[in-house]
């Protein structure tokens, strides 16, 4: 008597599938889904970081990396963020310089994109950006 094969979609997600063997019987697991969100809704984000990047944009990314440094830049419609079952990593179309406190001061003017690997970070942070601060007319917090 045990747990059943774990059933995952092409995506990574558990599926209904996933059950326990109890006796003779079948008992049906719910996901974590399931138990949030009620046995209808299926997330198609298989991470939090899909999620994350999902349906967003264009907005500042500022990341805390894991030597103490902080970087930053423009996520648009030229930037990528990988998604599972792949490495994570984000393309930023355009590096910005940040001040010593982390605010966005301006774009880097040479920038021609910055590629940020999961593994070097420890924070990311989402942060609106207003048009002016896209063109780099203007400063972010």
């Amino acid at each position: 008597m045990g747990l059943g094969a774990d059933h995952r979609s092409s995506r990574g997600r558990a599926n209904r599938s996933d059950h326990a063997r109890v006796g003779g019987g079948v008992v049906l697991a719910p996901t974590l889904g399931e138990m949030v969100h009620g046995a209808d809704h299926q997330d198609p984000a298989p991470t939090a970081w899909d999620f994350a990047f999902r349906d967003q944009g264009p907005f500042f990314i500022r990341a805390r990396l894991r030597n103490g440094e902080r970087t930053g830049g423009e996520f648009g419609a030229r930037s990528f963020a990988s998604g599972y079952p792949d490495t994570q990593d984000i393309f930023l179309e355009r590096a910005w310089h940040l001040d010593a406190e982390g605010r966005f001061m301006s774009p880097s003017p040479a920038s021609k994109g910055m590629l940020v690997a999961r593994s070097d970070v420890e924070v990311i942070e989402f942060l609106k950006a207003t048009q002016a601060e896209l063109k780099g007319n203007g400063q972010s917090t």
